[in-house]
């Protein structure tokens, strides 16, 4: 999916992830209010939004597996 953050007033980090629960793309600090399409380099099945600044903190990088649980 393609994002933007026309009406997102705070900065945010963009997690894509597969149907595998890969992590394919990370937008990081994305800009507020911004009307940019924000998209990952290939499909992907879910995006996660985080608080912009928490991927680095957390060591959070591509390629790593996300447990997602049941979310279908």
């Amino acid at each position: 999916p393609a994002m933007w953050m026309k009406n997102t007033i705070i900065p945010l980090d963009i997690l894509f992830i597969d149907d595998k629960g890969i992590i394919i793309h990370i937008a990081e600090n994305t800009v507020p209010y911004s009307e940019e399409l924000i998209t990952p380099a290939r499909p992907c099945r879910y995006a996660l939004e985080i608080n912009a600044g928490l991927s680095a903190k957390y060591g959070i990088k591509t390629g790593q597996k996300m447990l997602i649980g049941r979310l279908r």
